[in-house]
């Protein structure tokens, strides 16, 4: 398994990769044109800082007192939303991961320096917290997202493992078979196993091209 702060990395890296492919796509600035052109945003329009500031303002205050960034942001439901919608469903991108980075460069021709995560890279799964119907237990889902790896599974396992412990607590429910360690253990070891499935089958399969 990688390491926390090397898995972080390499999708860092993918976030960034993901967002200069398509900036460099003709198709993707040609989409970004037309909603400039709509709203008279284009650089160099006498109407473009008066349309901004239409639009609601995000600072970041240093401990100081001092502005470290302010720019104005497209929020849902709002101006301009449905049109960056478009953009992401043209392109086959996710509102989610998605909205911030692509409604930031139609405004500035950037993807946000201060904003910069592996977001885009859409490898991080979510833990969806639900509700079983029937015994009134608190679930927990693994949303896997288009670029979800093992490594990135098992990064997140011991946060829902945290989780569902911190509400078995809450609720006093006691573990009879398993310990907090135990349980976490064994949930790992699964893990691995499937891990070690995964990269036996990588092996054969690069075997097999050569």
């Amino acid at each position: 398994m990688k390491k926390h702060e090397e898995l972080f990395r390499f999708n860092m890296n993918r976030a960034e990769q993901a967002r200069n492919t398509l900036k460099a796509r003709a198709d993707f600035q040609a989409a970004v044109l037309n909603v400039r052109n709509k709203w008279h945003i284009v650089p160099g329009d006498l109407e473009r800082d008066a349309n901004l500031n239409k639009l609601p303002k995000t600072q970041g205050i240093t401990l100081g007192g001092g502005i470290l960034y302010s720019h104005r942001t497209i929020k849902k439901g709002g101006l301009m939303y449905k049109d960056i919608i478009k953009i992401l469903k043209q392109f086959r991108k996710s509102e989610e991961s998605w909205f911030g980075a692509v409604s930031h460069y139609v405004l500035y021709d950037e993807f946000n320096p201060w904003f910069k995560s592996t977001v885009e890279a859409e490898t991080e799964p979510d833990i969806i917290i639900g509700n079983d119907s029937v015994s009134g237990r608190t679930t927990y889902s693994i949303k896997l997202r288009e670029n979800t790896t093992l490594d990135d599974v098992i990064d997140v396992w011991s946060g829902i493992i945290e989780l569902r412990e911190l509400d078995n607590e809450e609720n006093g429910i006691v573990k009879k078979k398993f310990s907090r360690r135990k349980n976490f253990d064994r949930g790992y070891d699964i893990l691995n196993l499937y891990k070690n499935d995964y990269a036996n089958e990588n092996n054969q399969n690069n075997k097999s091209k050569i």
